[in-house]
């Protein structure tokens, strides 16, 4: 439920960052509330878990925005923090390095092409982020899915009947047949010739 919360707010902040280059603190506040509530109370994390969490994804950002904060806004922090409640430190460090790679990669090549300085390509961030967060939880969804599936009813031990070649002889235990004069659990011994037909027992 909580990784269902980071993509909700993942599509609002991909567009406000491609059209404003701003990350706004309204929508990854209340996300990360939500997330951490449904992460303790539905994914019976502990309390201090998302939190936890959320400084140590958020910290490789943090140290880049102080660094230069020309580069890199408390806003992405604030996003990195969200992306560690709502998948945890290690998928959460995944997701963020993931897409911090991409945007350099796509920065570089950029530049490249501009023939200008790598320093001079400005970049919003969040949609590699986003990326980096759907590259990690489908393997997850998946994974968790897999864990989930219902499995195959095994049969019952001992079962009353065995199954006869078409046209073959065979015989074995019948299960009881129906009606007032069947017995209660019990069965009646046989033996079926071509046809089918049963001798009495």
């Amino acid at each position: 439920m909580a990784v269902l919360v980071l993509l909700v707010a993942l599509v609002p902040l991909v567009a406000f960052d491609l059209r404003h280059r701003l990350v706004p603190d309204a929508i990854t506040g209340p996300a990360a509330i939500v997330a951490a509530a449904c992460a303790v109370a539905i994914g019976g994390r502990p309390l201090w878990s998302p939190m936890a969490a959320a400084a140590l994804v958020a910290l490789p950002l943090l140290v880049a925005a102080l660094l230069r904060p020309d580069g890199m806004g408390m806003g992405d922090v604030k996003l990195a923090g969200l992306i560690g409640v709502a998948l945890g430190v290690g998928p959460g460090l995944v997701a963020v390095l993931l897409g911090l790679v991409l945007a350099a990669t796509w920065g570089f090549g950029l530049a490249g092409v501009r023939r200008i300085h790598p320093s001079a390509v400005g970049l919003p961030l969040v949609p590699f982020l986003a990326v980096g967060v759907l590259v990690v939880v489908g393997p997850v969804a998946f994974v968790h899915s897999a864990h989930g599936s219902p499995r195959a009813h095994a049969p019952e031990p001992k079962a009353a009947v065995r199954h006869a070649h078409v046209g073959g002889r065979h015989g074995g235990w019948h299960a009881p047949l129906a009606g007032p004069r069947a017995g209660a659990g019990a069965g009646h011994r046989c033996r079926c010739g071509q046809g089918g037909r049963a001798a009495a027992p």
